[in-house]
């Protein structure tokens, strides 16, 4: 994973001419996202689990599984607590 993409799925965009990203879509998301975390959003989805305001325990923090998940689930407005 690209350091450029990293820093882009930890940027919020809240900054003055940042474009909103709709985290709903993955398709429209302008940069890479690991493949796993990916995925666990994407069965999350179509498993029709609304996140939003939802607890949510990521185990684990590495930088190609966890914190892309976290970062995912943080964008989906859960509440995200992640474990070692």
């Amino acid at each position: 994973l690209h350091p450029r993409n990293t820093a882009s799925l930890c940027s919020t965009g809240t900054h003055v001419g940042a474009e909103k990203i709709d985290w709903k879509d993955m398709s429209t998301v302008p940069f890479h996202i690991p493949c796993t975390p990916q995925g666990c959003i994407e069965l999350l989805d179509r498993s029709g689990v609304e996140l939003r305001g939802k607890n949510a325990v990521v185990v684990g923090r590495s930088n190609l599984v966890g914190l892309p998940v976290a970062m995912l689930l943080m964008h989906r407005d859960a509440t995200v607590t992640c474990s070692q």
